[in-house]
């Protein structure tokens, strides 16, 4: 008969658990970050997922979520796009983002900016154009001339700029005595003064124009070329801000709901969330009850101290042997024995009952051909007189307990090899009598199998 060894005992798992449990509380919930405004993977209104999509479809893209993490080979042509971000570019990614743009001979920069953080980035690269930061009028309506095409768009809060060097003004605002600039071109590439002509409730609209003029300028501006759209400027939301009423109802109609459930979930099912409150309201009963008599605090504490020696004299541990090599069962002379551990006069463990479900199985399967396993077993076992309820009853608990033995299964995870034996031994005897044999009467069963 092969062996079969288990790696792992059930506290050798229980500690792999409880270490994987403090591993979890100790590092916090895993952070799914939620976005409200312009970053790729934000499915709202106010969010870039069908430009990010789009640009997909058609070219080949780097979504940037680390400028550390940016790899371009030589001989590479780039177009780097900044939608609306949310705060400044930093000197250490400003370095980083011209080394990578240094590296790739004719990259292009579509910039669309309402706030001014880009600016330190403009003049890093050496873009002529610069971005005031201020919105002076709503909905201006600006004429844009451009390489692509001619186009009139009504913008939503764009800042002005103006150009620190030679750039051309291709956006003007039309209908006004006093026109602001609102898009310069050089050879550095595009910058508008308003990124809210790239999100998604512009581009899912029927407004067509706008698409036209935004994906003509990619075209014009990336020939053959990788795009590089930034997702590092947008500050991620915290969902936790909805439970607690830090939020209007305003921001949490920008939300895609999708991101937003999934965000609380992977929150509110790390252990963090819910162990260490439970813990802490366990321990503040616990205490309560205690601090009400301390003569009891002692009854409880000896309570506990004769239940663990109760349990730890129930089973009496013993060395590994090797499993038989042979599949008959020899229990010659051991009637008397085995009237004494149902009496409960000797100690029994995980081999004994192998050793019993063996026996059993190998009468059974010489007897009727059927083997305790088979689904037919309860059907023979009644056919030959025994209970109908209690031959279903011993079949399932013998094969339950006989696969936890063996380490085919971890159910139930605690097991009391002594008394499931002897429960095993009465309900085995029972069966037994029904095929004509007995563990009980001297000289009832080894003569039959011997």
């Amino acid at each position: 008969m092969k062996q079969k060894v288990s790696l792992l005992s059930l506290p050798l798992l229980l500690s792999l658990l409880l270490i994987g449990v403090i591993g979890a509380l100790e590092r916090g919930p895993v952070a799914l970050p939620v976005y409200v405004g312009a970053h790729p993977t934000n499915e709202g209104p106010m969010g870039l997922s069908e430009l990010y999509q789009a640009i997909r479809r058609n070219y080949s893209t780097i979504l940037v979520s680390s400028w550390e993490a940016v790899r371009v080979e030589g001989n590479c042509k780039l177009l780097l796009l900044v939608i609306s971000p949310e705060v400044p570019y930093t000197e250490e990614e400003i370095e980083k983002i011209s080394s990578v743009m240094s590296r790739c001979v004719g990259s292009k920069i579509l910039v669309a900016d309402e706030t001014g953080n880009a600016n330190p980035l403009l003049s890093a690269i050496g873009s002529a154009a610069r971005i005031g930061g201020g919105a002076q009028r709503q909905y201006p309506l600006v004429s844009f001339e451009v390489p692509w095409g001619s186009y009139v768009l009504l913008l939503d809060r764009p800042s002005p700029l103006f150009a620190h060097g030679e750039a051309k003004a291709v956006g003007v605002e039309i209908g006004v005595p006093s026109p602001q600039v609102y898009s310069f071109m050089d050879e550095k590439g595009l910058v508008i003064g308003d990124g809210s002509i790239f999100l998604n409730q512009v581009l899912r609209s029927e407004a067509q124009l706008y698409a036209d003029f935004l994906f003509g300028a990619i075209r014009y501006l990336c020939q053959n070329c990788t795009v590089l759209l930034d997702a590092t400027r947008a500050e991620p939301f915290n969902p936790l801000s909805i439970i607690h009423g830090r939020v209007s109802i305003e921001v949490v109609q920008l939300i895609d709901p999708v991101s937003l459930v999934i965000s609380l979930l992977s929150f509110v099912l790390h252990p963090s969330a819910w162990l260490v409150p439970l813990g802490a309201i366990a321990n503040r009963l616990i205490a309560e009850f205690l601090l009400v008599n301390p003569i009891r605090e002692l009854l409880i504490t000896a309570t506990f101290v004769v239940l663990a020696l109760f349990l730890a004299s129930r089973e009496e541990s013993a060395a590994d042997r090797p499993l038989r090599e042979v599949s008959e069962v020899h229990w010659y002379g051991y009637v008397a024995f085995k009237k004494n551990l149902v009496k409960g006069g000797g100690s029994l463990g995980r081999e004994d009952f192998i050793s019993l479900y063996e026996l059993f199985n190998y009468l059974l399967s010489a007897s009727t051909g059927i083997a305790l396993n088979s689904p037919e077993a309860p059907l023979v076992l009644e056919a030959r007189g025994m209970d109908g309820r209690r031959a279903r009853e011993y079949v399932s608990f013998m094969n339950k307990f006989y696969k936890r033995a063996m380490g085919k299964s971890w159910w139930p995870p605690v097991v009391f090899w002594g008394s499931t034996t002897r429960k095993a031994l009465e309900m085995t005897e029972e069966a037994l009598k029904a095929l004509g044999y007995s563990i009980m009467e001297a000289r009832g069963l080894e003569e039959r199998v011997l």
